[in-house]
Parts: structure tokens; C-alpha cells; sequence
């Protein structure tokens, strides 16, 4: 942390008992995630050229580029959506100019690659402030639930 000049401070946990060091290990890892995220952010207005080529890729509907033997960009065809938004964000994020952090204007999650790793949007918070989870997302999915005044599919 000391290396990467990330202030951490967990004073508030004793640290007496594993919940509580579960919770210091879920904030450190969130606060590493946004600090590599805000780094990998601060990189994209030197990507352009790769931003515009998978740009290019989602023109023609999907394809390949290769630059050369260890550098290849790929957008499959059937998921071109999910290509599309991350690629926005990327765009946005190489402008260089954002009030907002960036994993605050994106609707997906990344992996540690800042790939998104699935496609279908995150829930968002509703109007009290609540967020369904996978369980209620899948309750939905299977008709068993309202959201936001529609039942899911029979």
C-alpha cells in the first residue's frame, strides 16, 4: 500500500474477529480495485488508436486487428453490445476531462484485466435506495417477481 501511496485506515475495526477482518479485507480490496481502476483510467488518452480500431470493429459488425504477434484486438460478433458500451466508456475515459470517478459513470463490471466479464448491466439502485441481488434478478428472470411495476417473464 506504502509502495502504491494508497492511505488505508481500518482504525475503526478491532480486527477481534473474522467478520470484522473479512470487512477490513473487502474495503482494502475495493480501495485497491478503484485506485487500479482510476490508474488504468488515467492511461486511456495514450490508447486512442486502439480505442478507434475496436470502434472500427463494431462499425463492421465484429473482427480482428492484429498489430503483431503479441498484440491482438478481437470483438466477437455476437457480442458486439457489450463491446459497444465498453468501449464508450473508454472513449469517455480518454478525453481526460471527467468530473466523475471512473467506475462511477460505468454500468458493467471489469475483471482485473479491465475487461468487462459479462455483458448483462448491473441492477441499479431504486428509488429507495435498495439494490436487488442475483437471487431476486433470477426471481424476476423466472416470473416469480415484480420490478419496477413488470412482472418477470412466465
Amino acid at each position: 500500500m506504502q509502495e502504491r501511496h494508497i492511505v488505508f485506515d481500518i482504525s475503526d475495526l478491532p480486527l477481534t474477529n473474522p467478520t470484522e477482518i473479512n470487512i477490513a479485507r473487502q474495503r482494502l480490496e475495493d480501495t485497491l480495485a478503484k485506485t487500479d481502476e482510476l490508474n488504468y483510467a488515467a492511461e486511456q488518452h495514450e490508447k486512442w488508436k486502439e480505442i478507434s480500431d475496436y470502434m472500427t470493429l463494431l462499425i463492421k459488425g465484429g473482427g480482428r486487428i492484429e498489430y503483431d504477434d503479441d498484440n491482438v484486438i478481437e470483438v466477437p460478433k455476437d457480442e458486439t453490445p457489450a463491446y459497444l458500451e465498453w468501449t464508450l466508456w473508454r472513449a469517455a475515459l480518454a478525453i481526460d476531462h471527467m468530473v466523475n470517478k471512473p467506475y462511477e459513470v460505468r454500468g458493467f463490471r471489469l475483471d482485473s484485466d479491465f475487461m468487462f466479464w459479462q455483458y448483462e448491466p448491473l441492477l441499479q439502485d431504486d428509488d429507495r435506495g435498495t439494490c436487488e441481488g442475483k437471487e431476486e434478478k433470477e426471481a424476476f428472470k423466472n416470473g416469480k417477481k415484480e420490478r419496477n411495476g413488470k412482472e418477470g417473464k412466465a
